[in-house]
């Protein structure tokens, strides 16, 4: 009874392990948000280069819980930096302060067009400046 088991956990394994690595190769794009690296990133378990996962976040559709309710340091710590909209590009710059958020406090994340409004020390609201 007790090998009965252990081979059934035995092929559960393999199987999930199979799957995970086919998983692993089968997307192999960094620019695809299911790559298995941003995945692990987003968990917390693994690393990536921060500008690529930024990147991704576009087409990831629950990229707000890796910022809302985070504190500008949690931010920092998962992103790397974060900019004001002072310190932003020039185009960033007049997006913020033509925005209904300009009496805001805002962050850009990185050197990126992902603003970041805060409320209360935390962030409340994510929003993709682009076009403005």
């Amino acid at each position: 009874m007790i090998r009965h088991r252990f081979r059934v956990a035995l092929c559960v394994f393999l199987v999930a392990s199979g799957a995970s690595i086919f998983w692993y190769f089968a997307c192999p794009n960094e620019g695809d948000r299911r790559a298995a690296r941003y995945d692990l990133w987003k968990a917390g378990i693994g690393s990536i280069d921060l500008d690529q996962a930024i990147s991704m976040m576009m087409r990831d559709g629950k990229r707000n819980e890796l910022v809302i309710g985070k504190t500008k340091e949690e931010l920092t710590r998962r992103f790397g930096y974060l900019l004001s909209p002072k310190d932003a590009t020039p185009y960033r710059r007049t997006c913020f302060e033509g925005s209904d958020w300009r009496k805001d406090e805002a962050m850009f994340i990185r050197n990126s067009d992902w603003m970041v409004v805060f409320a209360n020390g935390r962030a409340s609201n994510l929003i993709l400046v682009k076009g403005c």
